[in-house]
């Protein structure tokens, strides 16, 4: 899929939404693979902090993240099964149902048992399936009692020259012509050469919005009209719509 000139954009860019400002949905998760097992992965995933996973041994060690489908991450709050306490590093990767990995940091800090570790996610543009947490200096073996996994926080959009939108839970919200935006792009205004795309899985019910194309199951049409906002207009073609969350 082609995205060119892609740019995240703050919530205050956003002028077609009237969705709530700002909150932080946690993200179901389940345990995948692991480096090594003493203990059920299954226990980091459980809600239950008196429960853990152990993988047998010192680092380096991993443990797979599922979060079901491809989906944008704000931040991940990790809790470590730790004796002693000590300085440890723990990388965070992304991997989406493609097989494409991504870099999202790392923490690097003097940690203990039963202490949260917050990571926030830089890259909140990008959709993955599996969240990685690779540890690679600790002075225990590596344990975890709990992992959760937050949404981002407010809307998220993406701008870019390709219509199809980045991935699944994305919408296409306004489409326009910006001289520049897109070297690539050989046609003349009004036509459009920049989407703005919005990430609305993580919506709560009642959220609304406009659209620049029909949403998916789960969400009603309320109303629809003809708007430059998403693009050329040809008349009398219905080229936006204004639709709720179930």
């Amino acid at each position: 899929m082609k995205k060119a000139n892609c740019v995240t954009f703050a919530a205050a860019c956003l002028l077609a939404v009237a969705a709530p400002a700002s909150f932080a949905q946690q993200i179901p998760i389940t345990i995948g693979n692991t480096s090594g097992s003493i203990s059920p992965p299954s226990n980091a995933a459980d809600g239950n902090p008196g429960t853990s996973w152990n993988s047998g041994g010192p680092a380096t060690q991993w443990i797979d993240i599922d979060l079901q489908q491809d989906r944008p991450v704000g931040r991940i709050r990790m809790l470590p099964e730790q004796f002693p306490a000590g300085v440890t590093r723990h990388n965070i990767y992304g991997r989406n149902t493609s097989g494409q990995w991504f870099d999202f940091g790392y923490v690097n800090s003097y940690t203990s048992d039963s202490q949260w570790i917050e990571h926030q996610i830089t890259q909140q543009s990008v959709p993955v399936r599996y969240l990685i947490i690779q540890t690679t200096q600790s002075p225990s073996w590596i344990a975890w009692r709990e992992f959760e996994v937050f949404a981002p926080s407010g809307p998220l959009l993406q701008e870019s020259c390709s219509f199809e939108v980045p991935g699944s839970g994305w919408l296409t919200i306004k489409a326009e012509y910006r001289l520049g935006a897109c070297p690539q792009y050989t046609k003349n205004p009004p036509y459009p050469n920049l989407y703005t795309h919005q990430y609305i899985a993580n919506l709560p019910s009642g959220s609304s919005l406009y659209a620049c194309q029909l949403p998916p199951a789960g969400w009603t049409v309320l109303s629809q009209d003809y708007s430059s906002l998403c693009g050329y207009i040809a008349w009398p073609h219905t080229n936006r719509f204004f639709i709720q969350k179930n």
